[in-house]
């Protein structure tokens, strides 16, 4: 073992310990549970450990490391719901019509909405689970092709909205599924274990065929909130 695996593996139990203080920034937990962010975040603390001066105190560099692994992380899954007008291609560039803030250079409203094909298919598609099922609580916003994801929509205020609205719309056994993945933010294994379903042989997930179900009654109601709201 060389002296930089030495010092590494010496500072492993403090940095799983920085790590863990972190825990309450990840809300994205429907698309990755914390113990994989956390395994992310170590690795990547190893793969720059080489650039940390050990004269320097281990806090300080690790916690920007940490931060900004977060926000990386952070900003790369939101492109996967994230509308067209500002989700980044290859190259990290946004939308060329794309002027800031909801503006649109192409639509004949000049607003980024449905006038544009894209945006069309993504309020289809990918709308109601953006707003469902990545509400974001950062102590630091992320910027995303020179705008800022709270310009964008208050995701703690629109999620409020559609929990108070879309609760009531539900049966009881339905409210209770919501709650569990949408509120506590539980994966769907153990949403489903909690709800007691069964598992099919053909999954791992316990009542996988109600849960896919149901989920899609969920961002359909979301999508009329959103809609009828004004939360795009």
């Amino acid at each position: 073992m060389d002296d930089l695996d030495r010092r590494f593996q010496e500072a492993v139990p403090r940095l799983k310990e920085l790590i863990a203080k972190r825990r309450t920034s990840w809300r994205l937990l429907s698309v990755m549970e914390w113990e994989d962010v956390a395994s992310i975040l170590l690795t990547k603390i190893w793969k720059q450990f080489k650039k940390y001066n050990p004269e320097r105190p281990l806090d300080n560099w690790a916690n920007r490391v940490i931060k900004y692994g977060l926000i990386n992380l952070t900003r790369d899954n939101l492109y996967r719901w994230a509308r067209p007008c500002i989700a980044a291609d290859s190259y990290g560039n946004a939308c060329t019509f794309n002027t800031g803030g909801k503006s649109c250079a192409w639509t004949p409203s000049k607003t980024q909405c449905s006038e544009c094909p894209l945006y069309a298919q993504w309020e289809k598609k990918k709308g109601a689970k953006f707003a469902v099922a990545t509400p974001l609580s950062l102590e630091d916003h992320v910027d995303v092709s020179n705008n800022r994801i709270d310009d964008f929509l208050d995701y703690e205020r629109a999620k409020e909205i559609i929990d108070t609205k879309i609760l009531p719309q539900l049966t009881s056994s339905e409210r209770k599924l919501y709650r569990l993945l949408y509120v506590q933010h539980l994966d769907p294994s153990e949403a489903g274990r909690r709800m007691g379903y069964k598992r099919q042989s053909n999954s791992k997930i316990p009542g996988y065929l109600t849960q896919k179900k149901l989920t899609k009654r969920f961002a359909a109601l979301a999508l009329t909130i959103i809609e009828k709201e004004g939360l795009t």
